[in-house]
């Protein structure tokens, strides 16, 4: 249900929002994408386009195959291993009440 509602509230808003550049992006992050942000990002991706607007998913699941996924070439999966961020520092960069994930 909050998957759903998020990609509702990203869709009305990416229809309100006038794109003047060509040069602007939409990044999803998951964990593991479900197959219904798959099917929404490729539908808003046809329709992106036109406004020079590039449609990212970022896959923070280092076990998740992402190229057994057949996403369209205008969606585009992103997935960088957690030792690369390690080696880079970032981790640990959410922080609630003492607990870091």
């Amino acid at each position: 249900m909050t998957i759903f509602l998020l990609l509702i509230v990203s869709l009305l808003l990416s229809q309100c929002t006038n794109v003047e550049t060509r040069n602007s992006a939409l990044c999803y992050l998951s964990y593991r994408p479900a197959p219904e942000l798959l099917e929404f990002a490729q539908e808003l991706a046809e329709d992106a386009m036109q406004y020079g607007v590039e449609i990212f998913i970022m896959v923070d699941d280092d076990n998740f195959n992402v190229s057994a996924i057949n996403a369209s070439s205008n969606v585009r999966l992103l997935q960088i291993s957690r030792e690369k961020c390690l080696r880079h520092n970032y981790h640990k960069a959410i922080n609630l009440g003492g607990i870091a994930y």
